[in-house]
């Protein structure tokens, strides 16, 4: 018999907040739940961690998944998703936690309103302070064009989400724009979304790792208008096509303000800075009047004067 949701949790490095996460989870008001973890080849405890919660939790319905190989946080949650068997579904990173009526309450307003997607507010959490973010309720066509603008929130884990909506969803390889990626797509094919407005989720800021390098930042810049590329390639023959083109600007000038934003455009090597010209390129960059201003400014000031004709 099917559970009503279905909670994928990929685990990777996080031995110092599996703990709390899965207690948040473990102690749910809604009874009904599936909790899949993905161990993507975790090489720290964060598994024996997790295995010491769940004794205390015998009665909840636990699958634990191991991947054979590590393959980052897309593709664990896809293999979440492939084995899970609710009717609902919802992704938790495992250095978050949730309160704990966050599912009686995302599902009791899918049920309600019979939406196939109902999303909450949230607080992000940093070692010496708490910020609350909070949203507006917004009709599908209006949530739709804000999440393509990148003017909403497309995170993946403040969602309960239909589990028929995943079907044929494409999951990025390479994690840049991967919540945007995976949640644009979901939100083409919702008839009718809610929101929640209460924070039912804390969003850790705290587990931020090693400092990413220069040369790593240059390729994630490039992987994330690729990403980008393929949500417009794959949204622009969907049932949303006449919207997804109203925002296809706003697309465009995203990826240029993450050229502005990270300075390390000044001196990128000439291989990374051709690669980005050429998937900007393809989101149609030299086609767009519109953009001719901005698109000046930044090839002036971070790519040079003399590489504004490689656009054309």
């Amino acid at each position: 018999m099917n559970s009503k949701v279905s909670i994928v949790v990929p685990v990777y490095g996080v031995e110092k907040y599996i703990e709390r996460c899965a207690r948040s989870l473990f102690t749910q008001t809604f009874g009904d739940i599936e909790y899949i973890f993905v161990n993507d080849c975790t090489k720290d405890s964060s598994m024996q961690v997790l295995e010491f919660v769940m004794k205390d939790y015998p009665a909840r319905n636990v699958r634990i998944i191991n991947k054979e190989k590590n393959e980052g946080l897309p593709q664990a949650r896809k293999t979440g998703v492939l084995a899970s068997t609710g009717d609902f579904i919802m992704h938790i990173d495992s250095d978050d936690w949730v309160e704990h009526d966050i599912v009686e309450k995302l599902y009791a307003r899918a049920m309600e309103e019979v939406a196939d997607m109902v999303y909450c507010d949230w607080v992000e959490e940093y070692e010496d302070r708490s910020v609350l973010f909070s949203q507006h309720p917004m009709s599908i066509e209006n949530y739709y064009k804000s999440i393509l603008g990148f003017k909403s929130f497309s995170y993946v884990w403040n969602r309960l989400t239909k589990r028929e909506l995943y079907d044929g969803i494409e999951f990025p390889i390479p994690y840049m724009l991967e919540d945007f990626v995976i949640t644009s797509q979901l939100v083409s094919k919702a008839m009718k979304v809610s929101l929640v407005q209460e924070p039912l989720n804390h969003y850790s800021k705290m587990n931020t790792g090693q400092s990413m390098s220069q040369e790593k930042r240059k390729q994630n810049m490039v992987q994330k208008v690729r990403n980008l590329y393929s949500v417009w390639n794959r949204l622009n023959t969907s049932s949303q096509m006449a919207l997804f083109n109203a925002e296809r600007n706003n697309m465009v000038y995203y990826m240029l303000s993450i050229c502005l934003w990270d300075k390390i455009v000044t001196d990128i090597d000439q291989d990374v800075l051709k690669k980005l010209i050429k998937e900007l390129k393809h989101l149609g960059i030299s086609k767009m009047n519109t953009n001719t201003l901005l698109q000046q400014i930044v090839t002036k000031l971070y790519f040079g004067t003399s590489l504004y004709k490689l656009f054309k």
